[in-house]
């Protein structure tokens, strides 16, 4: 494996030696142990060398133990940028398995084949073909604390795996808790209310939001959920019922939005989370956002049981809530 960012020239500082988290060299794979700790190694140097943006990676996987081909092969995959490239090296026949044959002579140079042939042949005729191998790239949709040092081979492997899960969403306001395929993660309260909002409506099939024109209607629908999730004398709901007094704008609008993706990014990886983002139908000045999942794959229920639908943790429903002019939400759905 080679990085553009060294030059051409082998140094030590160009040699990785492979060692176990515990520092132990790694002569070879003889165990389940070893072969755990060279995944873990070579996903680490891996994983460092792609952190890098102004360098690019050449991996190949001729040598070795198959088993190091095919991390080397398996990080690259779930690590790879566009920049990067895997290979092999094919070496013709009879020289890939002569063990006197180390590269193709620039003049004639007499080795002798394999028992029981042993005829002479000469190894500057031999040819050495690079040929790139095509890799799936998995990076964008890992976590962000999985592409930091420290996370091993199997727990790489076990995100990658759990976003390619079909996307189905359950909100649980009981802790402000979304579970994303496989995947869970905490909202803050504010942008919980804010996407389960935007979920109920994805649920009745409604139409999405305007940022710029959010009606007193759609505000009470936010602060219903909102206040579903405290008390009604709690502070904090007064604080946010007083951003709102006349009405939500663009900035609040726009921070909730900023507040959940981020929050699904770093915990999906950019690919992962794409399902489950508040999209814009960018029919400008006027565009609209959406959860575009569809609304078989939204569900409310607790994470900590089997799956039922419910409309809210608090002791006041959801559907029940009062909005202007003596409407509800189960009226407007």
């Amino acid at each position: 494996m080679n990085s553009d960012r060294y030059s051409d020239k082998v140094e030590l500082d160009t040699i990785h030696i492979l060692r176990t988290a515990e520092g132990r060299l790694l002569s070879d794979i003889r165990t389940a142990a070893d072969n755990e700790a060279i995944a873990d190694a070579i996903t680490a140097v891996v994983r460092d060398l792609t952190a890098d943006p102004d360098c690019a990676v050449h991996a190949s996987i001729a040598g070795g133990r198959k088993t190091m081909g095919f991390y080397l092969g398996y990080a690259l995959s779930l690590f790879g940028r566009p920049q990067d490239r895997l290979s092999h090296v094919l070496v013709s026949s009879p020289f890939e398995t002569n063990a006197s044959f180390f590269y193709p002579s620039p003049t004639p140079k007499v080795i002798f084949a394999n028992l029981p042939d042993q005829r002479p042949l000469d190894a500057s005729v031999a040819e050495v073909t690079l040929a790139n191998i095509p890799f799936v790239r998995l990076r964008d949709g890992l976590q962000e604390h999985l592409l930091a040092p420290g996370a091993s081979f199997s727990a790489v492997v076990a995100q990658a795996q759990r976003n390619l899960a079909s996307a189905h969403l359950i909100l649980d306001p009981d802790g402000c808790q979304v579970r994303c395929g496989e995947t869970d993660l905490t909202l803050s309260r504010v942008d919980f209310a804010f996407y389960a909002w935007m979920a109920r409506r994805a649920l009745a099939g409604r139409p999405g939001v305007c940022r710029n024109q959010v009606d007193a209607i759609d505000t009470a629908e936010f602060l219903a959920e909102y206040t579903a999730l405290h008390s009604e004398m709690d502070q904090e709901t007064d604080r946010v019922r007083q951003a709102l007094k006349n009405g939500m704008d663009h900035e609040y609008f726009d921070g909730r939005l900023t507040g959940i993706r981020k929050a699904l990014v770093r915990t999906l990886g950019a690919s992962g989370a794409r399902p489950y983002l508040i999209h814009s139908d960018k029919k400008r000045p006027r565009s609209r956002y959406v959860l575009q999942l569809a609304a078989e794959r939204i569900q409310f229920a607790p994470l900590t049981v089997g799956p039922c639908v419910y409309a809210s943790n608090a002791q006041k429903p959801i559907g029940k809530t009062e909005l202007p002019n003596g409407r509800s939400i189960s009226e407007i759905n």
